[in-house]
């Protein structure tokens, strides 16, 4: 082994170069494991040194050992860098290798004198591809394009989520083929670099990788979608349920306040102590408090409403509220508990921080302008920028072909709903 040809199997776009860089694409979304960076470079070195012996000592005859172990290091790789099960290490080895086979195929279409090793006498390797311009061009720009187009979008979590067996059944079957068919093509060109049979060769094996990189990537799609279903069928899910318990509570509520006032207004009759008198005229008042249901014409919209009325006036928060909540019965019942709550809890949870109680203030106006029911939510907040909006309501406001908007200035917030009406409306 010279310092020459070491020198070259570093620096060259060869199988093991090639496929370990492949396998950093993919591993780089991944969630990390401690001392990440360090792990990565003790495992690259380990890996390109055993890529080397695997290269050097193995003969042409061998290759389909040869890449078979090399990928299995890639997958050990991506294992030791990567908190991720062993499916997510063969998934993300497979995509690097179809990703290289890629690249390199197109290279060696456009360049085959410069992809191919060269075996000495004794078969074993003599010489390594070269880093030209094409060689190492390509393969940058094919590498760059599938970490963002490909493996940054596939995952989710800090993971790629492989639990069923067919993405696992696939990888195994792309590893054995592509293996199979990497070594036909070297065994053509070795035989007639310019036969149209190596060169069909090569034009399969780019649309082998790309159709398995297409189909990952539309199969991890589908699994995060299915994901985002389920999240949001659960979130709705608890909100009908919160919605449900916060009505009945309210009803209850508004039940046993009037029953109350009707006892306390008998007792100030009874009564011809002043003193008596004004202590039911405290405790009337108090009552009145939690009797204040809202009537806005939708009773969706007075329970959350009513709910939340009720927390600002215990955390000691002024409330205004003017609502035509009859111009917003078009809304789902769960989508309009889901703004209109989430919003308020988000006002709520920036005015109750600031001590000022001239600023602990929200106001809420729901009316309609110009075909569109507009929703409007303004606070004080403290620091330079108001809480972020929950994710969650951007997603009702698209269903509807509405527009969310939020702007703050001089410590204001402000939040905008705007929902086009049905034409019914």
């Amino acid at each position: 082994m010279t310092p020459k040809l070491l020198f070259a199997y570093l620096t060259t776009p060869n199988f093991a170069t090639t496929i370990w860089l492949a396998s950093v694409v993919y591993l780089l979304p991944l969630a990390r494991r401690p001392r990440f960076w360090l792990r990565l470079l003790a495992g690259s070195a380990a890996f390109l040194a055993g890529g080397l012996v695997i290269r050097l000592y193995m003969t042409l005859q061998h290759q389909l050992a040869a890449y078979l172990l090399q990928i299995a290091l890639c997958m050990l790789l991506i294992w030791l860098c990567c908190r991720v099960s062993w499916q997510d290490a063969l998934f993300a080895a497979t995509c690097g290798f179809a990703t290289q086979f890629f690249a390199t195929s197109l290279a060696s279409l456009l360049v085959p004198g410069q992809m191919m090793p060269d075996y000495g006498a004794a078969g074993g390797m003599a010489s390594f591809p070269q880093a030209t311009p094409v060689t190492i061009g390509v393969h940058g720009a094919v590498y760059l394009a599938a970490y963002f187009l490909l493996a940054r979008r596939m995952v989710s979590g800090g993971k790629y989520g492989v639990q069923s067996f067919r993405p696992v059944f696939s990888a195994l079957v792309l590893l054995l083929f592509g293996s199979l068919l990497n070594g036909q093509t070297y065994g053509l060109y070795y035989g007639d670099a310019a036969s149209g049979a190596y060169r069909t060769c090569l034009l399969y094996g780019l649309l082998c990788s790309a159709l398995y990189l297409v189909m990952q990537s539309n199969t991890q799609h589908e699994i995060q979608l299915g994901t985002r279903i389920e999240v949001e069928r659960r979130l709705r899910d608890r909100q009908r349920q919160q919605y449900e318990q916060s009505r009945k509570n309210i009803e209850l509520i508004n039940k046993k306040c009037h029953t109350l006032k009707i006892r306390l207004a008998e007792l100030s009759r009874a009564s011809s102590d002043p003193e008596s008198r004004r202590n039911i005229k405290a405790l009337e008042d108090t009552v009145m408090i939690y009797d204040a249901a809202m009537h806005t014409g939708n009773p969706v919209l007075d329970t959350v409403l009513t709910e939340k009325s009720l927390q600002c006036e215990q955390k000691g928060i002024q409330w205004t509220c003017m609502a035509d909540g009859a111009r917003l019965k078009f809304l789902d019942s769960v989508d309009l508990y889901t703004l209109f709550g989430m919003t308020l809890d988000r006002a709520i949870a920036q005015v109750e921080q600031l001590p000022e109680p001239a600023r602990r203030v929200i106001g809420v106006t729901a009316s309609v302008r110009g075909g569109a029911a507009f929703l409007q939510f303004e606070n004080y907040f403290a620091g330079r920028q108001p809480q972020p909006l929950p994710p969650e309501l951007e997603p009702i406001v698209k269903k509807y072909g509405g527009e969310l908007q939020t702007e703050a200035q001089d410590g204001i917030c402000l939040t905008r709903i705007l929902l086009p009406l049905p034409a019914a409306e």
